[in-house]
């Protein structure tokens, strides 16, 4: 099969080649690197000879430079062997194109298409064979009859000759006329193409109604039902048809897909073929379709509209899980010319996947709520989004409001039984907890307010919100005693200080710690608990840490502001208390949610 390498080095020097040169592979001529595919180009010399009875080149000589002339040309099995399938002869002149690239890349792919030839042949050889034509010799009696009809056949054609002539005006000018008006087929292909490119956008624009008059239009320019353009218009009519939630007349359409779907026996439309017919299959077939259905089809050819048309079946059959998971195939799809359109669609799967994200997420809201304000707010997105929505997808959210609803007719009166008598036991619980953090912070006790607040006991709702605002209150109060102490010692505060009582304090250089100050006068170190001074001395103290840092430390300056802010809030100096706050949240934006935690005082 001329797969033997070239003699040795004299045979080289010659110009020849040893081995079959019918069977040679070009590149083996060209000394170019070999591969399976030279093997494959010998066998499909082999094959080339035994269907057409003669090699695929004929060569007197073995010279290099003739089998090269040769070898560059194309072969065409059906130039000497006209009567072989075009399956067949493509399979054939395939195997032989001197360029390894554009033969088949693998065995297994040359197999199937052996295979898919063979099946066709044997469609073809199940009809009867035509009998061979006999010749007959004629007679004396035949050979007289045969005379009269040629002397006749002269006599007619005289008569026409005439007339011709004499209306040979009129004749020439109808001739004009109907070429004229011969259209030329690859004006009305392309015309086709863009009418049906014009009708794709309408669906890609959610402009259903008219695409489907603008596909019926396209079917009946179609009038010689030309393919594949017959079946894209009965595929685009059948998807109309789910858009719109017509399953039925989807089904029709598809129905009409199958029994078109195998409108060639070329290779070269047989993945076409088989994309028709899987979805004609498919879409007739009862029930959903799964993902895995879909899984197998490419996602960068024509294939990858699959999984979007499936959706649309599963969407109007209600199986929405299905339908997500096979919009999400389509949309991750990367389709390649000259099928890249089939992406055109891809918004209009968008918003039905947003759709089915919104209903799961609903319907699983719907699922967990426990509580009346939970269903409450699982109704009403449930209604919203069903008055958005039409056809299955609002029948199943209007199960899913009915199912909240009657849920919430059988517990919620039991849940506000409940409720209500946990919120009176809170509100015990918390109003003497309240007292006592009141009576502690008044003392500057902020360790023990926070504790008193974490041993009440609640267990409603409200309850335990008030609860976390007083626990947040009490930390704030910590850290500002924290930050005061430190800024004393660190800082240092000379302004007089009076007590509770009236008094003013000795004078002196100050330091602090937990206990309360430590002022150094001359007779020797006095010291004040923290309960011992006012309020607005220690106010004061805080808000003059902050205003000598504010030019140098903004950010630190706002955290004094805020600590001190809710300390004077906390302690009954209520409007500059709310001004620091308020100053504080300008320069830090963490503060500003939290400023809902304080209010005005009442006039």
């Amino acid at each position: 099969f001329g797969l033997a390498l070239l003699a040795e080095h004299e045979a080289e020097e010659r110009g020849e080649v040893w081995g079959t040169p019918y069977y040679v592979a070009p590149e083996k001529l060209d000394h170019a690197p070999e591969d399976f595919r030279s093997d494959m180009y010998s066998l499909g010399g082999t094959l080339f000879h035994a269907i057409a009875g003669r090699p695929p080149f004929e060569a007197d000589t073995a010279s290099m430079v003739a089998l090269k002339h040769l070898k560059s040309k194309a072969v065409s099995l059906q130039a000497f062997a006209p009567d072989v399938s075009s399956a067949t002869a493509y399979v054939i002149n395939r195997t032989l194109n001197k360029d390894p690239d554009q033969r088949y890349q693998s065995y297994a792919e040359l197999i199937e298409h052996l295979e898919y030839a063979r099946s066709q042949l044997g469609d073809t050889a199940s009809g009867p064979r035509k009998p061979k034509q006999r010749v007959v010799v004629e007679g004396a009696g035949q050979q007289k009859a045969a005379g009269i009809m040629t002397l006749l056949m002269l006599l007619i054609l005289i008569g026409v000759g005439v007339a011709a002539y004499k209306y040979r005006n009129n004749i020439f000018s109808m001739a004009g006329v109907t070429a004229a008006a011969t259209p030329d087929p690859a004006a009305v292909a392309k015309h086709l193409q863009d009418d049906f490119a014009a009708a794709r956008k309408q669906i890609a624009g959610w402009d259903f109604n008219n695409a489907v008059e603008a596909f019926r239009k396209l079917d009946d320019e179609n009038e010689n039902d030309g393919q594949p353009m017959k079946n894209w218009i009965t595929l685009h009519r059948g998807i109309i048809s789910l858009l719109n939630e017509n399953e039925p007349d989807a089904s029709g359409w598809f129905k009409k897909l199958g029994q078109y779907s195998h409108y060639s026996n070329d290779l070269a439309d047989s993945t076409l073929v088989k994309f028709f017919a899987h979805v004609a299959e498919t879409m007739t077939a009862h029930g959903p379709v799964k993902p895995d259905q879909a899984s197998l089809y490419a996602s960068d050819n024509v294939e990858a509209l699959g999984p979007f048309i499936f959706a649309m079946k599963d969407w109007d059959l209600g199986h929405f899980t299905e339908a997500g998971k096979l919009l999400g195939q389509y949309l991750d799809s990367d389709p390649k010319e000259p099928f890249q359109w089939v992406a055109d669609y891809k918004p209009v799967a968008q918003v039905y996947s947003d759709s089915i994200d919104r209903y799961e997420k609903i319907a699983a809201l719907a699922a967990a709520a426990d509580t009346p304000e939970k269903r409450a707010d699982a109704l009403k997105q449930a209604q919203d989004l069903q008055a958005q929505s039409k056809g299955k997808m609002a029948e199943a959210l209007g199960k899913v409001a009915g199912e909240i609803q009657k849920k919430s007719a059988s517990e919620d009166a039991a849940y506000n039984a409940r409720m209500s008598e946990a919120k009176q036991q809170d509100q015990q619980a918390l109003g003497d907890a309240k007292s006592r953090y009141a009576a502690l912070i008044g003392a500057f006790h902020f360790d023990e307010a926070k504790a008193a607040i974490e041993n009440a006991a609640v267990t409603g709702p409200e309850g335990q919100q008030e609860k976390q605002i007083l626990l947040k209150k009490a930390d704030w109060l910590r850290q500002f005693k924290a930050q005061l102490i430190q800024d004393i010692n660190h800082y240092g505060y000379a302004p007089a200080l009076f007590s509770r009582a009236g008094g003013a304090l000795p004078e002196g250089p100050k330091t602090a710690s937990d206990a309360g100050l430590i002022i150094q006068t001359q007779f020797g170190p006095v010291p004040a608990q923290w309960s011992t001074l006012t309020v607005n001395d220690l106010f004061a103290m805080a808000n003059q840490f902050a205003a000598s840092m504010a030019a140098s430390a903004p950010q630190q300056a706002a955290e004094r502001q805020w600590l001190a802010g809710v300390f004077a809030c906390e302690e009954g100096l209520t409007n500059q208390g709310l001004n620091l706050l308020q100053q504080a949240a300008q320069t830090r934006d963490e503060y500003k949610s939290d400023l809902t935690l304080f209010s005005a005082p009442q006039q």
